[in-house]
């Protein structure tokens, strides 16, 4: 499973400090039992186990709810989320 530290430090993109501050303030949040859409998420339609999160006008976070909690699934342009939705279509 992806962590957040591990989808950061492997993120071919520029992430800026406060890409960075946001994305930890989602993990934390989510771990303490706030709900999703109070750290501003969204669920995805056509997958309603996925949540995706807003860093940038273009960046998005994605999580994967599972029945041990959230998990980061990945963190991807908006121009890639498209593509990454359908890749993980069941």
């Amino acid at each position: 499973m992806n962590t957040i530290e591990n989808l950061i430090n492997h993120c071919p993109h520029n992430l800026c400090e406060s890409h960075v501050k946001r994305a930890w303030e989602i993990e934390s949040g989510l771990k303490n039992g706030q709900p999703y859409p109070k750290l501003g998420g969204k669920r995805i339609r056509c997958r309603t186990d996925l949540i995706r999160f807003k860093l940038s006008p273009a960046l998005r976070l994605i999580y994967q709810k599972t029945g041990h909690g959230y998990y980061a699934a990945a963190l991807v342009t908006r121009e890639a989320f498209e593509r990454e939705i359908k890749r993980r279509r069941a």
